[in-house]
């Protein structure tokens, strides 16, 4: 997605895999990252964990008020050996 156009992409890594994976390759399109979540992880009051999914999109929606749009990509776990890769559009500006 990015090779394509460096400069209209902005990464917001969520979890410590993501931030390691792509501190090195894309250093300068990492806006922020949030790690050392605590699990589970609900919306609504973050119950047994550092930070709420709640307040994690709040942060994503204001750091992204430039942008036209918002994708999240993430990997589904299947079983131990398969995750797939998901790419899932949560907001389009226009």
């Amino acid at each position: 997605m990015v090779k394509n156009d460096r400069a209209a992409f902005k990464i917001f890594c969520i979890g410590d895999k993501g931030a390691t994976a792509l501190t090195r390759p894309l250093p300068d399109l990492i806006e922020f990252n949030i790690t050392h979540m605590g699990l589970p992880l609900n919306f609504p009051t973050g119950t047994f964990c550092l930070i709420s999914a709640s307040s994690i999109a709040a942060q994503v929606l204001d750091r992204a008020k430039d942008m036209d749009k918002i994708v999240i990509v993430y990997n589904e776990f299947v079983n131990v050996i398969t995750q797939h890769q998901r790419k899932n559009e949560l907001m389009n500006r226009k």
